[in-house]
C-alpha cells in the first residue's frame, strides 16, 4: 500500500461514506502515524485525497424573538 492506494480509501471515506472533514482529518492522521510509527515506512506528507465537504449545522440555542414567538403561540 502507498500514497495512492491511502489517497484512494481517503477518497472513499469522503465520497462513498459521506463522513465529515474532521473525521477525515483524523482518519489522515491515523494512516500516517501508523506507516510511520509501527511500520517505520515513510510516506509523503503531501497526501491529497478528494476533500470531504464541511457541514453547516443549525444553531442549537434559539434568539431571544424565537422563544417570545413560540411563547405567544
Amino acid at each position: 500500500m502507498g500514497k495512492a492506494e491511502i489517497e484512494q480509501f481517503l477518497s472513499y471515506l469522503a465520497v462513498e461514506r459521506t463522513i465529515s472533514a474532521a473525521t477525515q482529518q483524523q482518519a489522515t492522521t491515523a494512516i500516517v502515524f501508523l506507516f510511520r510509527e509501527v511500520l517505520h515506512i515513510n510516506i509523503d506528507d503531501n497526501i491529497q485525497p478528494i476533500k470531504a465537504q464541511k457541514r453547516t449545522s443549525l444553531p442549537v440555542v434559539m434568539s431571544m424573538d424565537e422563544v417570545k414567538q413560540v411563547i405567544s403561540h
